[in-house]
């Protein structure tokens, strides 16, 4: 169910399945953000996607950890997709 922030703006309430809340800025998407390269991407992801070999739980744990700063504006997009990298970089060599 969408919100309204402190500055007036719509947002929605996620629940994560450990239970944690976080927002997302409610935003529409029209028919010119669909673009020819966006669905070659979307569609090259879909070809190339595979089964995990390794439990990814912890893995999904960092990205939706890091991820609800981004969905509530306190980091930018650069900023939180470096903390994911770093993060998910160090669990993988410590495996």
């Amino acid at each position: 169910m969408a919100e309204m922030d402190r500055n007036k703006r719509a947002r929605i309430k996620i629940e994560l399945p450990n239970g944690e809340m976080f927002y997302v800025k409610n935003k529409t998407y029209g028919l010119e953000d669909i673009t020819e390269e966006r669905i070659a991407e979307y569609m090259k992801m879909l070809e190339e996607a595979r089964t995990a070999l390794r439990k990814t739980e912890p893995i999904q744990d960092i990205i939706c950890e890091e991820a609800r700063y981004y969905f509530e504006d306190v980091k930018s997009f650069e900023e939180t997709a470096e903390v994911i990298n770093n993060r998910v970089a160090l669990y993988i060599r410590e495996q």
